[in-house]
């Protein structure tokens, strides 16, 4: 039986005096103050294994006293959903662009995440060797829909600065983040809760997926199975020449960072750049 899946997208967006591209006279002579709702968005989804999802998105505008608009000098962004099956999404975003009454920039991002079916393919990207017949369950390779998931809960907390130099165009970034993850095996009890038996399921003991064989195969060490915590440090350059920064039209944006876990204990670090 092929796996049932319909998602459904139920919206309101609601827009505090959004400019239209090339009405710049118009973007110039309109002033929004004050605190602003910028848009909501109910949603609403089933997945027939991780169950019927329903939450909701929000974004808060301060326009201060409205000569910057239709830039803003703080935004909030809040979302929160979940599912019957306990895969709950919670997020919490800022940027405060006169941070204290400061020149400094301030973007902050903090979530968490318990994803009981998330997707897990191996190492390496487009290298790996995935088989699609593995998780479709009318096919003779069929090993389980779950072949290819874990269960994961994720704690994220970063917060990026940036600083002006030269003339609002030219500015340095540096940042924080603090991971920390928790990874184990999909609970198969739980996905098949309330369904027949001959939609259920396979349980691990019967067919191990990939992220039970990368830890049997020893891909996975036993100390690395269980997830752990990740300090990352960031340090970059950002150019900016975008007349508006909500709605441009003319200018370019571009930055260059490195990204680096430093080593604790006995995790693993690495350095990415990123331009």
């Amino acid at each position: 039986m092929k796996k049932f899946k319909v998602f459904t997208i139920i919206f309101v967006i609601i827009f505090a005096g959004s400019p239209i591209f090339g009405q710049e006279d118009t973007i110039k002579n309109a002033k929004n103050t004050g605190w602003q709702l910028g848009g909501v968005l109910p949603a609403v989804a089933y997945d027939s294994d991780v169950g019927f999802r329903y939450g909701a998105l929000a974004s808060f505008y301060d326009y201060g006293d409205g000569e910057t608009y239709p830039d803003y000098l703080q935004k909030i962004y809040v979302e929160w959903s979940n599912t019957t099956k306990g895969s709950m999404k919670s997020v919490m975003q800022f940027d405060n662009k006169q941070f204290l009454g400061t020149k400094l920039r301030v973007i902050g991002d903090f979530g968490y995440y318990t994803e009981k079916a998330l997707d897990f393919y191996g190492f390496n990207g487009y290298e790996v060797n995935y088989n699609s017949d593995f998780e479709t369950d009318d096919s003779p390779l069929y090993k389980s829909r779950m072949y290819y998931r874990q269960e994961r809960k994720l704690f994220k907390s970063v917060v990026n600065v940036q600083g002006e130099i030269i003339l609002k165009k030219l500015k340095w970034l540096a940042g924080y983040g603090f991971y920390s993850t928790k990874i184990s095996s999909v609970n198969i009890e739980k996905m098949n809760e309330g369904k027949d038996d001959k939609d259920k399921l396979p349980t691990i003991e019967e067919m191990p997926g990939l992220y039970e064989n990368y830890i049997n195969w020893g891909i996975i060490s036993e100390k690395e199975k269980n997830g752990g915590n990740a300090h990352l440090l960031t340090a970059g350059l950002v150019y900016d020449t975008r007349n508006f920064e909500a709605f441009p039209s003319k200018g370019i944006w571009t930055e260059a960072m490195i990204i680096t876990a430093p080593k604790f204990s006995d995790k693993q670090s690495f350095i990415q750049i990123l331009y």
